[in-house]
């Protein structure tokens, strides 16, 4: 067996450990892409959300206590829903 080579016994698939390598690399890029973007439009949020008068904060139904401790939170700790 070539050490370049990955080979299936029962489905006899030759697969390029290259082009696994470029695919697994590609995928994480793209994954790593994705999450800045969505820290980014959090964080942006965020920023926004501290800014806001307390008319707003109101008609969003959340105090100047909640946004700023909202505000307040790292670009990296994100929601669970940011997807």
């Amino acid at each position: 067996m070539n050490y370049n080579t990955i080979t299936c016994c029962d489905d006899m698939c030759d697969v390029s450990a290259k082009t696994m390598t470029q695919q697994l690399f590609g995928t994480r890029v793209a994954a790593l892409v994705d999450w800045v973007k969505r820290a980014y439009d959090v964080y942006r949020q965020r920023r926004h959300l501290a800014h806001l008068s307390a008319r707003e904060l109101s008609d969003l139904g959340i105090t100047r206590a909640q946004a700023q401790f909202e505000s307040a939170r790292p670009f990296w700790d994100l929601p669970n829903d940011a997807a």
